[in-house]
């Protein structure tokens, strides 16, 4: 069976056109379902995420969806067949999306972070007193020395949110980032989520081994730290430590306001290894 394209994907199984799921309703299981002739009605998600309906194979598929932020798909049936470029590019069509996404709210990062909880380790604990729209703590009380904004022409970026200096630590991933025991808990996690929010972890996540004979780790951050954008080799101004290390370095003095970006090829991502 050929895999379903998330524009093509509905709850064909329960016979509706399009299902949109807020994130508030989500966390309570409650949806609202549209019908073909555009009516609605009330339903209860009651039912645990290893036993929603799933997309058969010969379905019906009667309506196309557009990538509201709110959509919900049901599991693939062959979930574990998904690579990680199935899931972005096919199951998703995250290359599709409109490249001017907003700034996330706390509300959708503490949905992420529920989804976390309840899909790959129910032991993370999401209590720092600094909100993920400003990051974690870093030292002090504080959170790390960047802020959130959108960046011309790539996005989402972080911006230095004071003068910083050549040598200084601005970011310590291991408060900032949660891991994934396996690529299928990082498979029901991504199959958690609208697909706006799918996309964005797919976008965010890497693979990395964090001692030099150890496995490769699924690693994504839950707060803003998600957001370093790639500077390559001309435009990096920060860098990790070393390749396991977590903990990124000013490499030279940075201006207040100027873009925090590093070289994403530091990191020597293989999904291969992590069974994606």
């Amino acid at each position: 069976m050929g895999k379903l394209p998330f524009a093509k994907s509905v709850f064909c199984a329960l016979g509706y056109s399009t299902v949109r799921l807020s994130l508030a309703d989500a966390s309570a299981g409650e949806m609202m379902v549209l019908e073909n002739d555009g009516s609605a009605h009330q339903s209860l998600l009651s039912a645990p995420l290893n036993s929603l309906p799933t997309l058969a194979e010969g379905s019906n598929i009667s309506k196309t969806i557009h990538g509201e932020r709110d959509i919900i798909l049901p599991l693939p049936i062959d979930l574990e067949e998904y690579s990680y470029e199935d899931i972005r590019t096919e199951h998703f069509d995250c290359r599709g999306r409109d490249k001017s996404q907003p700034l996330h709210s706390l509300e959708e990062w503490q949905f992420m972070r529920r989804k976390y909880n309840e899909v790959v380790d129910a032991s993370v604990k999401f209590d720092d007193a600094i909100p993920p729209t400003l990051g974690y703590t870093l030292s002090g009380g504080s959170p790390p020395p960047f802020y959130a904004k959108l960046s011309p022409g790539k996005g989402r970026g972080l911006f230095a949110s004071r003068e910083i200096n050549e040598g200084e630590l601005i970011h310590i991933g291991g408060k900032s980032a949660v891991t994934f025991p396996n690529g299928m808990s990082w498979r029901m996690f991504v199959f958690s989520l609208p697909r706006d929010l799918a996309c964005d972890i797919a976008m965010w996540s890497w693979t990395q081994s964090l001692s030099m004979e150890g496995e490769y780790q699924i690693l994504v951050d839950l707060n803003i730290a998600a957001f370093f954008n790639d500077g390559g080799d001309d435009h990096s101004n920060i860098k990790p430590q070393n390749s396991t290390s977590l903990n990124f370095y000013a490499i030279r003095d940075i201006k207040k306001d100027t873009e925090l970006m590093y070289d994403y090829h530091e990191y020597d991502t293989d999904w291969d290894e992590v069974g994606l």
